[in-house]
């Protein structure tokens, strides 16, 4: 599998070839990406295993706790879900929904700028999204120009 990046193109950029040399300079990426378009069940249980126990609860009130200790139960339904993702390039709507809310950064809260905000997303989503990262990650030296400094350690 071979991956083409691209990053945002204005509108008025009408030249495909003109685009895939100015925004990605590298052009295609020959090595395949681990899960060679599959994602396998063991990918899965590293995706789900690499979280903390216990965060805020998200949008769906699920606990990636949840996912490790009834995984016997729920791995059959979510190796459905996460292989549907990745065969259609698509997601749910509702597993794309997220919740933003704001926490206070101290006890004595006097002005908007004394909160944070969090996004709490699906677990579900929060699993496909760490599937991708575990994926790309070997691959971001070739993948992003060596003028971009942000998402690679090192640099």
């Amino acid at each position: 599998m071979q991956i083409v990046v691209f990053r945002v193109v204005p509108n008025w950029v009408r030249n495909v070839a003109w685009k895939m040399t100015y925004f990605c300079p590298h052009g295609r990426v020959s090595q395949p990406c681990a899960t060679h378009g599959q994602v396998s069940e063991v990918e899965i249980a590293k995706a789900i295993w690499s979280f903390k126990l216990i965060k805020a609860p998200r949008l769906d009130g699920l606990h990636p706790f949840f996912y490790q200790c009834c995984w016997q139960t729920v791995r059959h339904k979510m190796i459905k879900l996460v292989l549907e993702v990745f065969q259609t390039s698509s997601i749910l709507d509702r597993l794309n929904e997220t919740l933003i809310a704001i926490i206070p950064k101290s006890r004595d809260v006097a002005s908007i700028s004394q909160f944070r905000p969090i996004s709490l997303c699906n677990t579900s989503y929060k699993i496909i999204k760490k599937i991708l990262v575990m994926c790309l990650r070997p691959m971001l030296n070739k993948i992003v120009s060596p003028f971009q400094g942000s998402f690679l350690p090192k640099r």
